[in-house]
């Protein structure tokens, strides 16, 4: 592709970038404008709690997996010991602890700060599921009963007569948000748009200030008579019926909530306009139980300015990245024993990790995770034995038994080679030699038979003659390089 055309495909990318942006702010803006009710507001909060909660989990996944890696690398570099793999293991498991010190720090932030938001928006919903239930007006009277305790006079005479009529909500108003009200088409955008959010509506704060309320009753009967007189005229009635006899009666005829608080409102999540990323004040409520509309849209706009880890697992590593990266370089040059008295060059650096890993493009997960996934290994563990492929061992609750049969296998056989090598050869025996005695291993030193240094005598054994001018052979002992042949192969 001609510079030419790569111009256009990045001012095209650029732009589709931008038309998307502004396409996810006016669905939120959208979704924001489209709440009136408790009902819907919770609909809202519920996609904006989902989008916070999946922030949050990504802010600790990063710290996460890399813990696993640094056992998962033990495990590999355990197996490997006695390898050229071992050293290359020992490094991927270095670089995980260090980035795994780097996603903590990274995260620890971030993780409070999304945690708390969290908190905040699911007590705003709980707020609001009590508040809808408060807010219904569809109440309806219960059956009337009569009272004759009551201290209401009903009649003009002695007799006192009261009548208790009881409200309350009907049965349906009970039901949540989700069995009152269909979706909402606008709202249901808001999903994975947590940083589109400019503005909220939400209901305003007087909402949930203690309920006013209008009663109104009425009165009925004739207050001159008396209560024999009216005896046909009941004045205690529900529909209709009469309840005993009185002369005259006053009872409830309806409630009415006064609404007035009981509408949204439209608060801007940055403390100087919708664009401002300086988040709002979230002010201190008198009551420390309700989540205010400044303290939500506070809440949000933390949430979305919180920044997640930016590190990368190893897995993700490629070899390339890896032979750029200052963590590994500094680790491969202590491993491989190139560290100088001066400042290393970037080419030492680089050549310090392409000794352990190369000089490749494929991904750690192709050249060193993939074949712990593969192949099962038995280890013994006192009189029982597990089998299981290095990856499961590293995930299950016996990674440290594996890592320690691994090495306790290797310094075994360690101890083994060693042995081998180490054995020393018998002095040869000399005092006392004379003349042509002195020969094999022994030499003649101006009369004396003594042992000979290594390269003298060899010359003599064959030739009958002192070799005094040393020797450029060399002895190789076989028996150990068969060992470490073996338990080379011990571990494939």
């Amino acid at each position: 592709m001609t510079n030419y055309g790569t111009a256009i495909l990045a001012t095209l990318v650029v732009l589709t970038s931008r038309t998307g942006q502004a396409t996810a702010e006016a669905e939120a803006l959208a979704a924001a404008q489209a709440v009136s009710n408790p009902c819907q507001e919770i609909e809202f909060l519920e996609a904006v709690h989902g989008d916070i909660k999946a922030k949050l989990a990504t802010a600790t996944e990063t710290q996460q997996k890399l813990a696993e890696e640094v056992i998962m690398f033990e495990v590999g570099a355990a197996h490997a010991r006695g390898t050229p793999n071992y050293i290359a293991y020992k490094a991927l498991q270095a670089l995980a602890a260090t980035r795994q010190k780097k996603a903590a720090a990274e995260g620890s932030t971030a993780a409070k700060a999304l945690a708390e938001a969290t908190d905040k928006v699911s007590q705003r919903i709980r707020q609001l599921q009590i508040l809808h239930r408060l807010t219904q007006t569809a109440a309806s009277p219960g059956a009337a009963t009569k009272n004759n305790a009551g201290t209401t006079d009903f009649t003009g005479g002695a007799a006192r007569l009261s009548c208790d009529i009881p409200y309350a909500p009907r049965a349906q108003d009970h039901s949540t948000c989700a069995n009152r009200q269909s979706k909402t088409a606008d709202i249901q955008k808001i999903k994975g748009k947590l940083t589109a959010i400019k503005t909220i509506k939400v209901m305003q704060d007087g909402a949930f200030t203690p309920l006013k309320m209008t009663i109104r009753t009425e009165a009925g009967g004739n207050i001159a008579g008396t209560e024999s007189a009216v005896a046909g005229k009941p004045g205690c009635t529900h529909g209709g019926a009469g309840i005993n006899s009185a002369n005259n009666g006053v009872a409830i005829k309806s409630i009415t909530l006064d609404k007035t608080n009981n509408a949204s409102t439209t608060v801007n999540l940055g403390k100087h306009g919708p664009q401002d990323k300086e988040c709002v004040d979230g002010d201190a409520e008198e009551n420390p139980y309700l989540v205010t509309q400044k303290q939500l849209a506070n809440a949000i706009c933390t949430a979305q300015n919180s920044k997640t880890p930016t590190t990368k697992t190893i897995e993700q590593t490629t070899t390339q990245e890896l032979i750029a990266d200052p963590d590994m370089q500094a680790i491969a040059l202590l491993l491989t024993g190139t560290t100088t008295n001066t400042e290393p060059t970037d080419k030492q650096k680089a050549d310090a990790v392409k000794k352990l890993f190369g000089d490749g493009t494929k991904s750690i997960q192709e050249t060193h995770l993939a074949s712990l996934s593969s192949g099962e290994k038995k280890i013994n563990i006192g009189s029982s034995k597990e089998t299981k492929t290095l990856a499961d061992f590293a995930k299950s609750e016996l990674a440290g038994q594996a890592i320690g049969f691994f090495l306790a296998r290797a310094a075994q056989q360690d101890k083994q080679t060693r042995g081998a090598t180490e054995t020393e050869q018998p002095k040869p025996t000399c005092d006392g030699k004379k003349g042509a005695d002195c020969k094999g291993d022994c030499v003649l030193v101006d009369g004396v038979c003594k042992p000979a240094k290594k390269g003298e005598g060899e010359d003599k054994e064959k030739t009958g003659s002192t070799n005094t001018i040393g020797s450029n052979s060399f002895v190789i002992n076989k028996a150990p390089l068969l060992i470490a042949f073996l338990v080379l192969a011990s571990h494939f």
